[in-house]
């Protein structure tokens, strides 16, 4: 793992006065090594799927394992684990099919009215950002945002103060984004601001070496 992003992220935090740390994690390396690096003063959360989200098709990845959470949590690290992000649950994958109402009702309550009083989320839209994130920045600085949303929504993240979100993707840059946060249902309003970007390529980074993009 490259903890060059760790290091400069560091600097970062303390530019901005930033304590809240969300790294995104399944193993939990991730948020050790971000521990090792900041050291104290600052609060860590590790965020990601629960492992049932790969059986119900909202992710690929094993997730956060009660174990995993367990020595994170005699570490000092909150481990935050929600079903899906708003990009993830947009996925094409087999619970995201079909649309938040008949998916899970828990969505709808979650991701909530953004535009009007009366007006939800069109599914296609959040879909569309989650690429175009992908697309333009990179994987990192999508799952940044992720993380973020997710945090905000368990409830556990202080909404009134920035934090700071880091992603160490492979293949993709490594990414660090200070974000004030806000839940799923406010996306898009004017309270949800992205204040500074860090990117930091991985070794054999296919972003900024011009690979083609699996």
């Amino acid at each position: 793992m490259n903890a060059d992003i760790f290091s400069l992220a560091k600097k970062r935090a303390a530019k901005f006065g930033v304590k809240n740390l969300l790294v995104a994690s399944n193993s939990g390396e991730s948020v050790e090594k971000a521990q090792d690096v900041f050291g104290a003063g600052f609060t860590f959360f590790a965020v990601g799927n629960p492992p049932s989200s790969r059986e119900q098709g909202l992710a690929l990845h094993s997730g956060i394992l009660d174990a995993t959470k367990e020595r994170l949590g005699k570490r000092g690290i909150r481990a935050i684990r929600q079903d899906a992000s708003i990009f993830q649950a947009c996925a094409n994958r087999s619970i995201a099919i079909q649309s938040f109402e008949h998916a899970n009702a828990a969505y709808v309550d979650r991701f909530g009215r953004t535009f009007a009083e009366d007006e939800r989320i069109p599914n296609n839209i959040c879909k569309v950002m989650g690429h175009l994130l992908g697309e333009f920045f990179g994987d990192g600085p999508k799952v940044c945002l992720e993380i973020t949303l997710m945090a905000a929504d368990s409830g556990e993240l202080p909404l009134d103060e920035d934090c700071m979100a880091i992603a160490t993707p492979g293949g993709y840059s490594h990414a660090a984004l200070i974000v004030h946060p806000v839940k799923t249902s406010a996306l898009f309003s004017t309270h949800f601001r992205v204040k500074d970007l860090l990117l930091v390529p991985s070794p054999g980074d296919i972003w900024f070496n011009d690979g083609p993009i699996p």
